[in-house]
């Protein structure tokens, strides 16, 4: 989606039409009488935006495996403030409670991945040909949230892959609004804006009995520069057949073993 602001989840927001939220001119009763209750304020989370993200997170959070490309792109804002944009594709497949496994190949060519097989997590630099890892067995959540505090290690949209998507999308969202009904890559999906204390984000859902994220950017509105990140979703496949064996963590051939040194509350960037 950020959510903490790490949710790594905007092209140019379309605001979409708000009522205005405190109109006061409503009816007070005349100096005469007593005077009438103001009207409530408008929700400022629409009913049906809500209701799209809930799907959303509610069809990840059933989903006992899962596979899909993402297509990543972020914005650096250099000193004299001019952004460059970075990216890179990631072929993503989660098996609960504790498997996950990320291919990564950047714009420039490079190589790396990074492995849970339920007891270890390993990170692969194969232009290197180097690798570390460290023993771990908790749940998929919590070695999510180690790699990112403890590691450093950049795990975009994280939120998503969590068990408790859809809490944590409550618990953050402050403004939400249904913009518009787009196609993204041949599929209907519904345009929803939302905000949280540190971001705007924009995600585009597919309709029907799917409701599977297409389409996800973020503006860090308080970031100098606000920069942007960008993400295109696809070949969602929720009954993926997941082995052991493609979470085995087996070093490429000639690779050589380094230190993972932990990295104490590493700094957003680095995620």
């Amino acid at each position: 989606m950020g959510f903490r602001p790490r949710l790594r989840w905007i092209d140019e927001m379309r605001t979409a039409p708000r009522a205005a939220a405190i109109a006061l001119c409503a009816a007070l009763a005349l100096a005469s009488g007593p005077a009438a209750a103001e009207p409530a304020a408008a929700s400022p989370i629409e009913p049906e935006a809500k209701a799209i993200l809930e799907r959303m997170a509610s069809l990840l959070q059933k989903a006992t495996a899962f596979s899909l490309v993402a297509d990543l792109a972020w914005d650096s804002v250099q000193a004299d403030g001019q952004k460059l944009e970075f990216g890179e594709t990631r072929r993503i497949a989660v098996r609960r409670p504790d498997r996950l496994r990320f291919d990564i190949e950047r714009r420039t060519g490079e190589k790396r991945g990074t492995i849970y097989d339920g007891k270890e997590i390993a990170v692969f630099d194969f232009d290197e040909k180097a690798y570390a890892s460290v023993p771990k067995t908790v749940t998929l959540d919590d070695v999510l949230d180690y790699a990112q505090e403890d590691l450093g290690v950049r795990v975009p949209l994280a939120e998503m892959f969590s068990a408790e998507f859809g809490k944590t999308l409550s618990e953050q969202i402050r403004e939400a609004s249904s913009v518009d009904v787009d196609q993204i890559g041949g599929v209907a999906c519904d345009h929803v804006a939302f905000r949280t204390d540190t971001a705007d984000i924009q995600v585009w859902v597919a309709q029907g009995d799917k409701p599977l994220a297409r389409r996800v950017v973020i503006s860090y509105r308080n970031e100098i520069g606000q920069p942007q990140f960008r993400a295109d979703l696809r070949d969602w496949n929720l009954a993926a057949s997941l082995p052991d064996s493609l979470f085995s963590v087996v070093p490429p051939a000639g690779s050589e073993r380094v230190p993972l040194a932990a990295q104490p509350n590493a700094p957003e960037a680095a995620r």
